[in-house]
Order: C-alpha cells, then structure tokens, then sequence
C-alpha cells in the first residue's frame, strides 16, 4: 500500500513538472523583475542546460570527454569525466563544493570555470565525489548505514588519493588541484594526512572558500547547532543517513516551482543569511540553472563534521570518547596535521564570505608551513560563499586571478 501510494504520487509530481516546463520558453533573466515579464522580455532567453548534468552539458556543447571509473582503497566507484585538450599546459583536476557535483563547475554566466580554463589550454579532470549521482555505487552491497558512514575526511583521504594516483598514472605529469568549499577542506585533510604522496602527485593546490575553521563564522547555520544532538537522535532513530539521496524529482519540482511562481529573488534572499554577501550580488540569470542541479546527496556524518569545525578546531570526526578510544586510541580526535603541508598551498577567500570567513581563512594560512605559503593567499572583493560560483563579477575575478598565477607558476 505505502509503495503504491508513493509511485501514485512521485507520477502525479512528475505531471506537475512537465506541465510547467511547457511554459517556460524563456528561464533566464538579466534581473529579478524581468522573470515577471519573462514571456516577451528581451532581457530574458532559454538557457538549454535548464537540468542538465555533466555528460548532458558536454555532448550539447560537442566537448570531446572520457568516462573514467577510480575504485577507492575503501571500494567506493568514483566517476572522473575527463576533457581532454591536445598539447595542454597542465593537467587541473577539480573538486566540487558540498551538496553539489561536478555540474557546479559549469555555472557561470560570462563563461564557467571549465570554459576558461579550456580557453587557456589546460586538460581537465571533474571528480564526483562519493554519494553524488555519478559516484553512487560500492564494490560491495553495502547498508546505508555503512555506505554513507564518511565525511570529508574520507574524501581526502580516499576519493583524492585513488583519483590523483589514476589521473597522475595516464598523465604522467604532476597535477593542480582546484577545489571550493567541502572540496578544499577534503584537500586539507589530504595535503596533511598524505603529505608525501602530495609531494609525488601534486604540484599546486588552488583551494577556494575552505571552511576548516568556523568558529567566526556568522552564517544562520550557528542557529542549528544547539539542535545537533536531537538533530542526530532524529536521523539515527529514523535511519536516515544522508540528504537529499534520490532527491532529482524534487530538485526538478522545486525548479519549476521557482520559475512558475517567479521566487527567483526569494531564493538569492534566502541564501543570503547562510552564504553571505548581497541580494545584489547574485546574478539573477543564474537562479534557476543553480536550483536545477542542487542540491546532490551528501551524507549526514559530513555535516555533523562540519558542525565540529565551529569550535574552531580542525579535527578528525569525534565519535565521542569511548568509542574515540577504540578508533584513535585517544578521548579526542587527532587534529589534522596541517603543519605537515609540504605543497604549495593557495587560498582563494571571499571577503564578504560569512561562511568560509576570513578570519577562519587566515588562521588556517597562519598554521601553514612556508613551502605552502610560496604563493600566498588572494581575496576576492565583495565575494560571498555562492559567488564563487553564482555571483555577477566574483567568478571572473577569481578565474583572472588562476590564470595569472598559473602562469606565473609555469614560467
């Protein structure tokens, strides 16, 4: 009875959406009043990518690719797309934020991060972490308990380490990791915990927006915290272990919802509090693109890590004292041995970033050893935690700035 009354609604939802996308013929607009008026406003046009994902996008836009399967050392089946580029300058491998997967890197109005990177002559490698649509799958039939039983700890420590090993075995060559947000954090725990085979594999990391130290931090997500423990015996209770897992129907849903209902500048008000940064900095085109390819799952043990990372302390995942003794050998998580960097270590930061925030960011910069500092750090202006991504001027600031230094590293 209950599987059938779900299918009875998951189609009657799935009417829903498909009527509405009728009568979106135009999807995005220069600015939030234009969505009103979308039907005959010229500021207005049909973006195609509307719900697209990785492969979609590329065989739309006739970007030669490669599928590559990684298999972790703890049996994860990660998929790596690869653009390849003859004669490239360097190899970039990049490494998604939180709740999303590599589609993120092709937001972008005035030309995504892979456009530009592309454009400048470097082959790219776009990781799908553990858990999102495309790296979804394990060697063996594991629970969901024990599936999503990870954090970015794990990412780091197993997604990176299997997929810079692989990329650096075709390649030859030493590689640049990109990362923003739960992928430059994953990067932390690499750079520290594998600190030689960093030195092996890795010639520069280019780490945007890395939360590792939040205690600072002024984001709406501080009001949670004081519910984590309920939070927690909730999820356990219910048996839920991830969010947002099998959540593309809804995704799609809530996008026409957006669209139908013109709650494009209720969304860019919404993440405001959470992200940062200004209503107006947000670029309205990109609102309904955003919300079409987010969020992806992630697992409920990576957000209980994040919310340890509010005490300011960069730590491995405290499972609480008894059972930190039989995993650690300690009461407390060991910290991560950021001191052990031994690559060069470049921090992007956003300055109006209430997430990622800049005190954070310097405290993180000031625990790095020299050879990681080599290229310092760099701060967008005006640049808040979504702007890396969705913002109207931030993006391409960012992308000037890597391509500057990318060159000046190559020199």
């Amino acid at each position: 009875m209950k599987e059938t009354l779900l299918i009875i609604v998951a189609f009657y939802l799935v009417q829903f959406a498909s009527a509405a996308r009728i009568h979106f013929d135009n999807n995005s607009c220069k600015t939030y009043l234009d969505y009103f008026t979308r039907s005959v406003n010229k500021n207005c046009y049909h973006n195609d990518f509307l719900y697209l994902q990785t492969p979609q996008i590329l065989d739309k836009r006739k970007i030669p690719y490669e599928n590559h399967t990684v298999i972790t050392e703890d049996g994860y089946i990660l998929t790596v797309f690869r653009i390849l580029k003859e004669n490239p300058k360097d190899v970039i491998v990049m490494l998604h934020p939180i709740v999303q997967d590599s589609t993120s890197w092709f937001l972008g109005d005035n030309g995504s991060y892979v456009d530009r990177f592309l454009e400048a002559g470097y082959e790219l490698w776009l990781l799908n972490f553990r858990g999102t649509t495309y790296s979804d799958k394990h060697i063996a039939n594991l629970p969901p308990a024990q599936y999503w039983d990870f954090s970015f700890h794990e990412i780091g420590l197993y997604d990176f380490s299997a997929v810079f090993r692989y990329i650096n075995n075709i390649t030859n060559t030493k590689l640049i990791a990109f990362s923003f947000s739960l992928g430059s954090s994953a990067s932390s725990v690499y750079a520290s915990e594998k600190p030689e085979e960093a030195k092996q594999l890795i010639k520069l990391f280019i780490a945007m927006a890395v939360p590792d130290f939040l205690r600072d931090s002024k984001t709406l997500l501080r009001v949670l915290i004081p519910f984590v423990p309920l939070l927690k015996a909730i999820t356990r209770i219910l048996g839920i272990y991830a969010f947002f897992d099998n959540f593309r129907l809804i995704t799609y849903l809530l996008t026409n919802i957006v669209l139908l209902f013109n709650l494009e500048s209720l969304v860019a008000l919404t993440a405001v509090p959470f992200v940062g940064g200004s209503f107006f900095s947000i670029n309205p085109r990109l609102i309904p693109i955003g919300t079409s390819t987010t969020p992806e799952a992630t697992s409920v043990k990576t957000l209980e890590h994040y919310v340890q990372l509010f005490d300011n302390k960069f730590l491995q995942f405290d499972y609480g004292r008894k059972k930190n003794l039989a995993v650690y050998g300690t009461e407390e998580p060991p910290k991560y041995r950021i001191e052990n960097i031994n690559v060069p270590f470049h921090i992007i930061l956003g300055e109006s970033d209430i997430l990622a925030n800049k005190k954070g960011i310097l405290l993180l910069y000031s625990k790095l050893p020299d050879i990681a500092k080599t290229y310092g750090y760099f701060e967008v202006p005006g640049c808040s935690h979504a702007d890396f991504l969705i913002g109207k001027t931030q993006p391409a600031i960012a992308q000037k700035h890597i391509l500057e230094l990318l060159e000046k590293f190559n020199a």
